[in-house]
């Protein structure tokens, strides 16, 4: 019997056009399924349309924050922060405890093994 992989669909949601490319680009090559969104408003209403496994986001972003959308989405989805203005203090401390915030500029194998790791998680 042939074992079918489906792929982990990732949201990526990042104001700044550049780090969203780049963290597509990576999160790709890490073998992921990633569809992005470039404020709060249309990462919610991409969640709602495509049920992702993970969302990843930026804090500081029009629309909805990052902090507005974890907390209307924390209980249906995993979820990371990527950010480079805000402090651990900034951040809910599940999150922080968890390693699910990393700070811009992004290291790129260190953050899609962690992706990987939520996971694997469970």
């Amino acid at each position: 019997m042939c074992k079918i992989l489906v792929k982990k669909k990732i949201l990526v949601a990042e104001d700044e056009e550049e780090i969203l490319l780049f963290l597509k680009l990576i999160l790709e090559l890490g073998g992921y399924e990633v569809i992005t969104a470039r404020d709060g408003g249309i990462c919610l209403s991409l969640y709602e349309k495509e049920k992702p496994d993970l969302v990843i986001s930026d804090i500081k972003m029009p629309v909805l924050s990052g902090l507005e959308i974890y907390e209307k989405l924390k209980d249906k989805t995993k979820f990371i922060f990527v950010s480079g203005i805000v402090t651990e203090k900034d951040i809910p401390y599940e999150l922080v405890e968890r390693k699910m915030f990393f700070t811009k500029p992004i290291e790129p194998k260190g953050f899609v093994k962690r992706v990987s790791e939520v996971f694997s998680d469970g």
